[in-house]
């Protein structure tokens, strides 16, 4: 005999289980975060204490700026872009101590956006991307570009540098790049992408496309 309450039933616990699948793998991409930034900051504090112990001082306050905001979306399965943007702003932040000239940079997202919720640490690990292997290894530096729009039913994302450039067909799906697209795929299917196309007359635009909610 049929039991449609059964079958139902069943229904919900496989979509748990899919749910709590899910969850489970955006939690491991999320924790994959790149940890050279904490160790190379915390030994630039160090090796500037003696000769520039006010610069040294300015930098561990960015730095400590930065962790709180971090510990802060860690800790949530869904944050704004604002807060994304304010991690973003630390983070840049003691890179600008350390880099000094060789790094300017630009945050405009507009303000119809800026309270949408996106899953945490989706556009930092392409800032970083785009400082260790973009502006980093240029002489002179360059710089970075974030802004954000809504466009009809999307929300656009988009992070430039000045950097040297990448071999699109070589490195465009590091380990940093593929743990993004993975996030968005995870979380919206064929609405979510991420394109890296080149930025002339010298570095890379990365552009994430992802479905504007109503709250």
């Amino acid at each position: 005999m049929f039991n449609a309450n059964a079958l139902i039933t069943d229904k919900i616990k496989r979509l748990d289980l899919e749910k709590k699948r899910v969850e489970i793998q955006l939690l491991i991409l999320q924790s994959q975060t790149e940890p050279h930034f904490l160790i190379n900051t915390l030994s630039n504090v160090i090796s500037l204490l003696d000769a520039e112990p006010q610069k040294a001082k300015s930098m561990l306050r960015d730095f400590v700026d930065f962790l709180r905001a971090s510990m802060s979306v860690r800790r949530s399965a869904v944050i704004t872009i604002s807060q994304e943007m304010e991690l973003i702003r630390c983070y840049l932040s003691v890179l600008k101590i350390r880099m000094g000239n060789r790094l300017d940079y630009v945050i405009d997202v507009d303000e119809a956006v800026l309270g949408h919720g996106i899953p945490p640490l989706l556009i930092q690990p392409i800032v970083e991307n785009a400082i260790k292997h973009g502006l980093e290894p240029k002489i002179e530096g360059g710089r970075i570009e974030i802004c954000g729009y809504r466009e009809n039913d999307t929300i656009r994302l988009e992070v430039t540098d000045t950097g040297v450039g990448i071999d699109i067909n070589k490195n465009a799906n590091g380990t940093g790049l593929a743990n993004v697209r993975e996030r968005l795929q995870l979380l919206y299917g064929d609405r979510g992408k991420l394109v890296i196309r080149e930025n002339a007359p010298s570095g890379v635009s990365a552009v994430i496309d992802m479905p504007y909610e109503k709250n």
